[in-house]
């Protein structure tokens, strides 16, 4: 019981959240200036202004409770700072200007949370409850559970990630088995009666890290 009260403590210190729907979201990886800890980035800068992988645990989630239709909790991570055109990303002498047309990632897709569940707890094993959709990360790839910030080094743009719970009023969404993330998101916001989100940045360009 200590421990838990440390934990929601901190997070409420070091994780901005502000509700949508009468839902409040913490999330542990999000430091006190709104940006995401590089140790919980798939990528994390080196000396030479590029990257190279990083620790990439997944973070602790904790949220307030949604209405009383509520019957199951869905948790979505998404990017919508993605450069559209992903063969300018990490290239030298380019630079992705930030009015370059963007797409939206999905970096971590967790659904069928049963409606008494209020914390997702981080680390590197799947969390045992619930369902993850494959992520936008690898695409092309068997990808499931948490994938960490990974922008390209050469973006001017600051990469924003939405971490949103969504309550919803269906106990269980049941997928196609091919379905992709923006599948699964789709159904998720069909079925959403209430939601809450906090935001946190990221970035691996040399010049916007400058003074963080």
């Amino acid at each position: 019981m200590v421990r838990r009260i440390a934990l929601l403590l901190s997070l409420s210190l070091a994780a901005p959240a502000w509700a949508e729907g009468g839902m409040e979201v913490t999330v542990d990886a999000i430091n006190d200036q709104g940006r995401i800890a590089k140790q919980f980035a798939l990528c994390i800068a080196t000396l030479d202004g590029k990257s190279t992988k990083g620790e990439n645990p997944r973070p602790t989630v904790i949220w307030t409770d949604g209405p009383a239709a509520t019957q199951s909790y869905a948790i979505v991570v998404s990017d919508p700072d993605v450069p559209a055109d992903l063969s300018i990303a990490n290239q030298d002498d380019l630079l992705i200007a930030e009015d370059m047309p963007r797409q939206t990632f999905y970096h971590w897709v967790q659904f069928n949370i049963a409606n008494d569940v209020r914390e997702l707890p981080g680390g590197e094993k799947p969390p045992g409850f619930g369902r993850a959709a494959a992520n936008d990360v690898s695409r092309g790839t068997d990808v499931y559970d948490y994938g960490g910030p990974c922008p390209p080094w050469n973006d001017a743009q600051r990469h924003r990630y939405y971490f949103t719970v969504h309550a919803l009023d269906v106990a269980k969404l049941r997928p196609a088995e091919n379905a992709t993330a923006r599948d699964i998101v789709a159904e998720i916001e069909q079925h959403s009666i209430a939601q809450g989100e906090t935001m946190g940045t990221y970035t691996l360009n040399p010049k916007l890290r400058k003074g963080l």
